[in-house]
């Protein structure tokens, strides 16, 4: 060792510069692995990135298939619904004209035999009278009155039940089923 102490004394600036060649070529080796293992984390980084943002359009696209496909569904069973109540309207409305013109028909039958349509028919209790003096009046609407009332019920419980089964199914979508 005294030998190499001997060369180093003698030769210090060149030993001083091996010695400083050594340390720096450990610190680039030191570096340049930091500096790989920097890459490598990003390459995975990037990768876990890639794979998150696939997933996340995948899932926004079968989402989107999925609400399509629901309101497909729901449209055709809305559609469905609509059909079914209009016909059962176009239904109810029709027996009704029927059942007019049955009453409108036995009317006039009533007209040419009046002594017939007296038997058929009894007499109904009046009103009270509105004072000593008055007359009872009769409340009962004309038939083309009632004819209109019965119409806008029916109008109306249609529509009732129409809403009601467009909202049923509504939700029955909605929730997935």
């Amino acid at each position: 060792m005294s030998a190499l102490l001997a060369f180093a004394l003698r030769h210090w600036r060149g030993a001083i510069g091996i010695a400083a060649v050594l340390v720096l070529a450990a610190l680039l080796a030191n570096r340049t692995g930091q500096r790989d293992e920097a890459r490598v984390a990003l390459a995975r980084s990037e990768q876990a990135r890639a794979l998150f943002a696939a997933r996340v359009r995948a899932r926004a696209a079968e989402t989107a298939r999925d609400f399509t496909e629901r309101a497909r569904r729901t449209e055709q069973s809305q559609a469905r619904i609509s059909q079914e109540v209009s016909h059962d309207y176009q239904n109810r409305m029709a027996d009704l004209r029927r059942r007019v013109d049955a009453l409108r028909l036995r009317g006039r039958t009533d007209r040419a035999d009046p002594g017939r349509a007296a038997a058929a028919r009894l007499p109904g209790l009046p009103d009270a009278a509105g004072g000593p003096d008055a007359a009872a009046v009769d409340h009962r609407l004309s038939l083309e009155h009632r004819i209109a009332a019965t119409e806008q019920a029916i109008r109306l419980e249609e529509l009732q039940r129409w809403i009601r089964r467009q909202q049923a199914a509504g939700r029955t979508q909605a929730e997935g089923r």
